[in-house]
């Protein structure tokens, strides 16, 4: 009891004394407890409650990996602006239904703010700055599972490769054009563009194609995550969407493509590093709309090309776990979409009621 604070070893003493009297403990029993106890819950009043946004860049970012901080925040941030500045204990499952419905855009993308949130709420109650969470009471909103997975068709395909070559074409034509100008006025002039690769968009959609990689899993590609020996990619836990390492191997394209590649930069770290600094590549976006622009593609994102390698497996009857473990999937029933766009099987079953 000697390390006890004063008061609390007084409780302890009391108790102690009366236990072996067999006297009943009240609170008025011990000097100066009801003061205390006073003092205390006006402390607890005077000390402000914590708000969601102090939340975010206090506990929850302490307690959470830097890559899911990196994405939370900003996305909570920018969809609960109303929320931000509200102590925790005061935002209820009325207050989140009601933003619910007032959410304009899919319901795919409602539900990723909402487990965003649910996320953030449950460190608050593993902190104990909450007693219960309001999400569990929040319900998420009727996805249709059946939409259209938007994939390339060998046509579109054929015009995606010719805007490359063309805007590869164009990047030549603008080197050579400098060249010329810097031999004039007797400077240093720029080494020449390689013939088959002028910058990476090129093999990182060769690849894309054909391993069915995510964007960021693209960008966080490293030379030691290639085996060209076994002609095995591995895409590492760390930088993938589900967090699980997963092997692919390489087929005849994608190897050659990766041997090229590497060959022509010969890359110490990333195999795809930005042309400006050298470090993780970050985006591809002025690249990729030109592309869009020139295939007359105006629809066709980068992960759709990861799409169009999990409809062509499925299209040549590939088993769905196979499918599942190449493309890197949680669930099966994530897997089973690609198998929807196969309207020829559809047709098949059909015909056999004839």
């Amino acid at each position: 009891m000697k390390g006890l604070p004063p008061l609390k070893r007084k409780i302890t003493e009391t108790v102690i004394k009366n236990m072996t009297s067999g006297d009943r403990v009240y609170d008025t029993d011990i000097p100066g407890f009801m003061a205390e106890k006073k003092k205390l819950r006006e402390a607890a009043k005077a000390k402000p409650a914590a708000t969601l946004r102090s939340f975010l860049h206090t506990e929850f970012l302490e307690v959470t990996p830097v890559k899911t901080a990196a994405d939370i925040i900003p996305r909570v941030t920018r969809h609960f602006k109303e929320f931000l500045d509200k102590p925790l204990s005061e935002i209820t499952p009325w207050q989140l239904e009601k933003w619910k419905r007032a959410f304009k855009g899919k319901a795919s993308s409602c539900n990723r703010e909402l487990t965003a949130l649910r996320g953030v709420f449950s460190k608050a109650v593993n902190a104990g700055l909450l007693n219960d969470s309001p999400m569990p009471k929040v319900k998420k909103m009727k996805e249709d599972k059946n939409l259209k997975i938007r994939f390339l068709s060998s046509d579109e395909e054929s015009k995606l490769f010719a805007a490359i070559e063309q805007r590869q074409e164009q990047q030549k034509l603008k080197r050579q054009s400098k060249i010329e100008w810097c031999i004039e006025r007797r400077y240093e002039p720029p080494a020449p563009l390689n013939d088959q690769f002028t910058d990476h968009i090129k093999p990182i959609v060769i690849l894309a194609i054909n391993t069915g990689l995510r964007r960021g899993e693209l960008f966080n590609l490293q030379a030691k995550d290639i085996d060209l020996h076994a002609r095995i990619l591995t895409v590492v836990g760390e930088g993938a969407k589900s967090g699980q390492t997963r092997h692919i191997p390489l087929n005849e394209k994608a190897f050659r493509t990766l041997v090229s590649w590497m060959n022509h930069i010969q890359p110490s770290t990333y195999v795809f590093p930005s042309p400006k600094t050298g470090k993780r590549l970050d985006n591809i976006a002025s690249s990729w709309d030109k592309i869009r622009e020139l295939s007359n593609l105006p629809d066709i994102r980068l992960h759709d090309l990861r799409h169009t390698f999990g409809t062509r497996l499925a299209h040549a009857g590939i088993d769905l776990v196979t499918i599942k473990e190449l493309m890197g999937h949680e669930d099966l029933e994530t897997t089973a979409r690609y198998l929807h766009t196969n309207d020829q099987r559809k047709m098949s079953a059909v015909t056999k009621l004839e």
